[in-house]
């Protein structure tokens, strides 16, 4: 999803619209350290790992599951793309975003509320962040 944010700017917009590219990195980066802090303190297994699926253990880190990371991230990114770009944009990505939430848990590696909590902070976070650089 950032390539294609980075695809847009790059090849339809000027270099004002590069500033608020880097922006939107930041708000991902700072989404994203977010979700490892608190994946660090709350230190939930993975369904996987919780139900002894040894099938999937042998492809997935043993890292925490709540929040996730992924989800985290698809929607710091779509809620950027939301703000910037606007609605039609924003749709695609937030519709992109859900896919990716949804795939996290059908393969197992997610219990539903991981991807719910990686997408309510990825939105606030991102949002947060582009609200206090634009107060700037």
């Amino acid at each position: 999803m950032a390539a294609a944010v980075l695809f847009f700017c790059f090849f339809f917009a000027d270099s004002a619209w590069l500033l608020f590219v880097w922006r939107g990195f930041s708000a991902v980066a700072i989404a994203w350290a977010f979700c490892i802090v608190i994946e660090l303190v709350v230190g939930r297994p993975r369904p996987f790992q919780e139900f002894h699926d040894h099938t999937l253990g042998k492809y997935w880190t043993p890292n925490p599951s709540f929040p996730s990371a992924h989800a985290t991230m698809a929607f710091a990114t779509a809620m950027f793309v939301f703000v910037v770009f606007g609605e039609v944009f924003g749709i695609v990505f937030f519709s992109a975003a859900s896919v990716i939430a949804i795939s996290r848990v059908y393969v197992g590696v997610h219990y539903f509320s991981d991807v719910i909590a990686g997408a309510i902070l990825g939105s606030a976070v991102s949002l947060s962040v582009f609200f206090i650089i634009q107060s700037l």
